[in-house]
């Protein structure tokens, strides 16, 4: 061949297996661009698969942080209803010390106040009648002698 005669390309023949890149310069942009359609297959799929995973996992979650605020609500109560009952004891601790009557004491003391009262009303209504009754006339005193 001389300086000025080329050479004629080579067709793939079963022989090179297409390793002659220097004639199919478009082969690596061919497998690049398959590459990319199979990755976004494979993401794809797999998305699927992680999103349900997600989705499975946010709601195990969710019950879990439920199961929690059941769990911290509960002892709140039960801590405030036995700080409750310790505040109430010391207070009745105090008053007695203090010798102070109790809100049962002055409930105690109201409801007998006004059982006495309701018969102390009684006991005036039933005297009214009583004085109120007409009486004879007072007789007019006889003349005495001197």
């Amino acid at each position: 061949m001389t300086e000025f005669e080329t050479a004629a390309p080579e067709v793939e023949t079963p022989t090179n297996h297409g390793t002659d890149r220097y004639y199919r310069p478009l082969e690596p942009v061919r497998q690049l661009l398959l590459a990319g359609i199979g990755a976004v297959t494979i993401a794809g799929e797999v998305s699927d698969e992680v999103f349900a995973e997600l989705v499975k996992r946010g709601e195990q979650t969710r019950e879990e942080a439920i199961d929690a605020v059941r769990e911290r609500r509960h002892r709140a109560e039960a801590r405030s209803t036995e700080a409750s009952s310790f505040f109430r004891s010391r207070m009745d601790d105090l008053l007695n010390r203090l010798n102070l009557p109790s809100k049962a004491d002055v409930d105690s003391i109201n409801a007998k106040l006004n059982i006495l009262t309701r018969k102390v009303d009684q006991v005036q209504a039933s005297q009214v009648d009583v004085e109120f009754t007409p009486s004879p006339p007072p007789s007019e005193p006889e003349p005495t002698s001197l």
